[in-house]
């Protein structure tokens, strides 16, 4: 399928020269010598890639670029900027705006070419079908499953959950995730975006009860995780823990003889680390029993006998 390129250029001989190359090398061509009503020649054609020049005689290009991102039907179309601003401070503005590229006139247009190309093949297909273990989002027909069961999601929710998909793995802050969605020209704070991510832990929860598809990253912003199938057993086969509550009264003997609790309680924090244990995790549950605690409850703790009822192991 051919791919379609739209030009904005005041230059008429570089308008023709770029038109002439590019229908040579099979893309359709379309265009326009002034920046006034660009936004909507952009919405009829529906281009793949626009060809933008900065300084126009009656628009700024700019400007135009700002408009085309807060455009929801063309915030996904890549824009290459060509001008003859030079300046590194033109050259970040640019870029800052949303442009994909900027190219500095002068410039070949082989080059040229090639970088159309270059954009064109990373932005690639969208897939009709994403899956995540159990979670299938179908892009043709705007419908979310788990594991067969429909999930209701409004449009904004669906968006950034397909935006997510497609880019597995990859963290995104809350102001990227703003400009894919709602785009730049927007009257919200960053914090909607914790606000749709929760909705939609909670509707893919409410379904399979895995909230792990969506993950958090402190400081930085979320990230898609990929999962496979789920395995068909719930058991888990994982290290077994020792309970903290199982009124069980183990004797503990260090060589030959027996030593005190707080011996004991050493001893056995010396063999965890030696293992590689957490010396504060599942082990100090089973401490308690090892040292004879066999109360019930983990704050209730047994007071200790008077001193003349104690017995001496001496």
């Amino acid at each position: 399928m051919q791919k379609k390129v739209v030009l904005i250029e005041d230059d008429a001989d570089l308008f023709h020269l770029l038109k002439y190359n590019l229908e040579k090398e099979g893309f359709v061509f379309a265009g326009s010598q002034t920046g006034k009503g660009a936004v909507d020649l952009f919405r009829r054609e529906k281009p793949d890639l626009i060809l933008l020049d900065i300084m126009l005689p009656d628009s700024d290009g700019l400007d135009i670029c700002r408009a085309i991102r807060s455009h929801s039907d063309l915030a996904g179309v890549p824009v290459i900027f060509l001008t003859a601003c030079a300046s590194e401070t033109d050259r970040i503005v640019g870029l800052e705006l949303g442009a994909n590229d900027y190219i500095v006139k002068p410039f070949f247009v082989r080059e040229l070419i090639a970088r159309v190309k270059n954009q064109l093949r990373t932005l690639g297909a969208a897939p009709k079908m994403m899956r995540s273990g159990v979670l299938e989002l179908d892009c043709d027909a705007c419908q979310v499953r788990v594991d067969g069961a429909e999930v209701a999601l409004t449009a904004t929710e669906f968006r950034m959950l397909q935006f997510l998909m497609a880019r597995p793995r990859v963290v995104f802050s809350r102001e990227q995730l703003l400009n894919a969605i709602w785009g730049y020209n927007r009257a919200i704070t960053d914090r909607t975006v914790d606000v749709y991510i929760l909705r939609l832990r909670q509707k893919l929860e409410s379904k399979s009860g895995n909230t792990s598809w969506i993950r958090s990253v402190r400081g930085f912003g979320y990230s898609f995780d990929e999962q496979d199938e789920q395995p068909e057993s719930g058991i888990n086969f994982g290290e077994p823990r020792v309970s903290r509550h199982l009124p069980v009264v183990i004797g503990v003997r260090v060589g030959c003889f027996r030593v005190g609790l707080h011996q004991r309680r050493a001893d056995f924090y010396r063999c965890v680390q030696n293992h590689g244990r957490d010396q504060r995790g599942p082990a100090s549950g089973a401490l308690d029993i090892l040292i004879g605690r066999s109360y019930s409850s983990p704050r209730q703790v047994r007071p200790h006998p008077p001193r003349k009822f104690r017995r001496s192991y001496n």
